[in-house]
């Protein structure tokens, strides 16, 4: 599961990069990213609560950091999504 998790910010990592977010539709730019942040969020975390094991916690306060920055950066009147 936390390989998982890890994949899943490392391709939003990339993606966001190499600017393949910003040449597709905004929209579904902002779902892929939601996506891509928010499941390993969720699977980290409660991962955590289950075992107690700090590599969940620690991949889940890096999760929760690229989830609060998409929701920051997609979220702004320049990206073209309305608050």
């Amino acid at each position: 599961m936390i390989l998982f998790c890890i994949i899943c910010l490392v391709v939003f990592l990339v993606l966001f990069i190499t600017d393949v977010l910003a040449n597709i539709n905004v929209w579904f730019s902002f779902i892929l990213s939601l996506i891509l942040t928010a499941t390993p969020l969720i699977i980290c975390l409660l991962q955590f609560l289950k075992t107690r094991k700090t590599n969940y916690l620690v991949i889940g306060i890096l999760a929760i950091i690229a989830f609060l920055f998409v929701l920051f950066i997609f979220l702004t009147p320049e990206a073209g999504i309305p608050p």
